[in-house]
């Protein structure tokens, strides 16, 4: 998070608050002590804490005591550290538009009228006349004053004025003026009468300039939108991972057991053809998962290479091509000076293909004209709102147009919502937007969206641009998955569904296994016979223990000890860590029973390949 290295940082108190932005110290500290003391259920507290490149980022750390001395004195004390420095920065530009309405309110634009209502008679001050642009040989009438009114609101006006005139009814109105040069903006009118004996005799007025207080109210919208937005985001990640773990659980059950049953089959079996459909079902369930964490994912420098957006749109518009209507136009412009982008080409293909999609529904109709643009973003222009939420450096931005229907006001603030969506049943899962935002943002980007009624849709993306340019890995196809020579295998898993399943794939690609209930079972075990276990094959999340905590522990006295990590939900898994303990790697859920034995054989023999994940 802070981009050190293991071991830059030593394991104590003190380096930890060395990080600690100086001015967030005392409040820092005096939030642990509270809890220290009792005072609060748990540590709750944001502060900045310095990166090794010498900037400074907002942390949300979050704490609990676990073990407590015989006199009440804290022993031990677990948490995490969220990076929250996106929402404030969204919170610190919201605070400076805030700022900004205040200083315009402040600065008041009024120009000053009376009217006589005997005699009709309206007279407009120097500063009325600057606000409307009319020089000193103007002469203004009530008629005329009314006709700067923009079309849609002079009834307003009207209506507001007879009543003033008639009964002598104050009124105080923001409505929108042409002026006499053309230029649009927003007026306050204000009036009220005096009166004699009980009869309006005259009306006195101002008008006050608010365009500047209007702007910045609408940007402060925006932008109030935008936090939340990333508000939700966050929350929602988090959730998935929490359902990902429960659900893959599940998944590797039910794939693996359809497997199992399968391969006691003959070839020709009707129930082994059902079965393949079952898998079938399963595999997209597992890609479904997949989607779902994508929204809430983020990536890291090592998981991203250099690639030419050029290439990637050329290819995702042969394959667009192929999939919507004739009638649908496909055009692409791709500028020669964007250069490259640090991310992922599948990705980056998905959100292409998930935009053209959406645009080709939007068009189904009457057909259209779909566009792919590439430019690089001019930097002496101004920061657009979208932009301002992202680091200072250089970007390119993919625009997706098109022509269709287009979305209300409405409908664009729910589209990245997850299951979100305006088309028919079983013509879309409503992920495909959600899943857009979320592969964007893992790309340290942002995603604006621009649409009108009958008039069409746009999508900016906007990326950071890469310092070199890389090349992608190719993909090998997948060899038979080896059979074991009757080594023993521990399985460690709190879900029987799953530690029964692998007992079962494992023995049945000749291996010996036992399965253990517990971390502390298995510890105990171990500590007994070392040698008695070829492989570790454990669970991540467990009550008492996580599976890497246990491989820590076996370290101590089996260091060569092979050992396999399973996972519904890898982010929380640091590969620095990983790289710590030693001989271990990961298996994620839901797996094939032949992904379960490759690994395993990898884990003997680290010499192998393990090949590609099935899709």
């Amino acid at each position: 998070m802070l981009s050190y290295e293991t071991g830059e940082i030593p394991d104590n108190i003190e380096s930890w608050n060395a990080l600690i932005h100086p001015d967030d110290v005392a409040g820092c500290l005096a939030a642990m002590e509270d809890h220290f003391q009792q005072k609060t259920p748990l540590y709750h507290h944001e502060y900045r804490m310095r990166t090794k490149q010498g900037d400074w980022k907002w942390i949300l750390a979050r704490g609990k005591v676990v073990s407590w001395s015989s006199d009440h004195k804290p022993l031990r004390m677990v948490g995490m550290h969220t990076d929250v420095t996106a929402r404030k920065t969204l919170e610190q530009r919201l605070h400076q538009f805030e700022e900004l309405m205040n200083q315009v309110s402040d600065i008041a634009q009024i120009g000053g009228w009376e009217l006589e209502l005997d005699t009709m008679q309206l007279t407009w001050s120097q500063q009325l006349r600057r606000l409307y642009e009319v020089d000193d040989h103007y002469k203004p009438t009530v008629q005329k004053a009314f006709e700067f009114f923009a079309p849609e609101s002079r009834h307003i006006i009207s209506s507001a004025f007879k009543q003033a005139m008639a009964h002598g009814k104050a009124y105080d109105l923001e409505l929108p003026l042409i002026t006499a040069t053309g230029r649009h903006i927003w007026v306050r009118a204000l009036a009220r009468a005096e009166f004699v004996e009980g009869r309006p005799v005259r009306l006195i007025g101002a008008f006050q300039d608010i365009s500047s207080r209007r702007d910045s109210e609408e940007s402060r919208r925006k932008l109030e939108f935008q936090l939340f937005q990333a508000q939700k985001m966050e929350t929602l990640g988090t959730l998935a991972g929490g359902i990902a773990h429960d659900f893959n659980n599940l998944l590797t059950g039910i794939m693996g057991y359809q497997e199992l049953v399968a391969d006691t089959l003959g070839e020709n079996s009707e129930a082994r053809d059902y079965l393949m459909q079952a898998r079938g079902a399963s595999l997209r369930a597992r890609e479904l998962v997949e989607q779902i964490l994508t929204f809430g994912r983020h990536s890291t420098d090592d998981q991203h290479t250099p690639i030419d957006l050029g290439l990637v749109i050329d290819e995702a518009r042969r394959l667009l091509r192929a999939t919507i209507p004739a009638t649908i136009a496909i055009e692409t412009d791709v500028a020669p000076d964007c250069g490259q982008v640090i991310g992922d080409a599948t990705q980056i293909h998905q959100v292409l293909l998930n935009l053209g999609s959406n645009a080709a529904h939007a068009m189904h109709t009457k057909g259209g004209v779909l566009r792919i643009t590439l430019r690089p973003v001019d930097d002496s222009a101004p920061r657009s709102a979208t932009l301002a939420t992202l680091p200072a450096g250089d970007y390119v931005r993919l625009t997706v147009s098109d022509t269709g229907h287009g979305m209300d006001e409405t409908t664009i603030q729910r589209i990245f919502d997850p299951f979100f969506t305006t088309k028919d049943v079983r013509e879309g899962t409503g992920l495909g937007l959600a899943v857009v935002h979320g592969i964007v943002r893992a790309h340290r980007g942002a995603i604006d969206v621009e649409s009108t009624i009958g008039q069409g849709s746009t999508f900016h993306i906007y990326l950071p641009v890469a310092a070199a340019p890389g090349n992608e890995p190719g993909v090998d196809e997948t060899p038979q998955a080896p059979r074991g020579s009757g080594e023993v295998v521990y399985i460690v898993d709190d879900e029987d569904t799953v530690a029964t399943f692998t007992k079962f794939a494992l023995e049945h690609k000749g291996y010996r296994a036992a399965t253990i209930d517990t971390a502390a079972n298995c510890l105990e075990a171990l500590r007994a016979d070392p040698k008695a276990c070829a492989v570790l094959v454990t669970d991540q999340t467990m009550p008492g223990m996580t599976g890497t905590e246990l491989a820590s522990k076996v370290r101590e006295f089996a260091p060569d000890l092979p050992i396999i990590i399973m996972s519904g939900y890898f982010l929380k898994i640091a590969p620095q860590d990983l790289a710590q303990i030693g001989r271990v790697e990961l298996l994620g859920k839901p797996f094939s029973t032949d992904e379960l034995a490759w690994m395993v054989h990898q884990a003997l023999h680290p010499e192998a390949q393990v090949p590609p994940r099935d899709q």
